[in-house]
């Protein structure tokens, strides 16, 4: 279940983040680039948790019984 604590979380430690009104996204390597631009910096922090939770998402359906509350799960890409 998401909670605010969890969504909280969840961004903190995903890979997309907004910088004004432009999302940033790194995926654990040396490359940071610009994902996409939105009209304001509210709608980027916004299209920047929706990323985040639909990726933590998938690890959850893909990989539940390997992750625990208290540890990350890295993806191989």
């Amino acid at each position: 279940m998401l909670t605010k604590n969890k969504i909280k979380q969840i961004n903190e430690e995903g890979w997309y983040w907004a910088e004004g009104p432009v999302v940033v996204c790194n995926y654990g390597d040396q490359s940071t680039f610009n994902f996409c631009m939105c009209r304001n910096h509210e709608e980027a922090t916004a299209v920047a948790s929706g990323l985040n939770i639909l990726d933590w998402n998938e690890m959850e359906e893909e990989h539940g019984d390997m992750v625990k509350s208290d540890t990350e799960l890295v993806r191989k890409l």
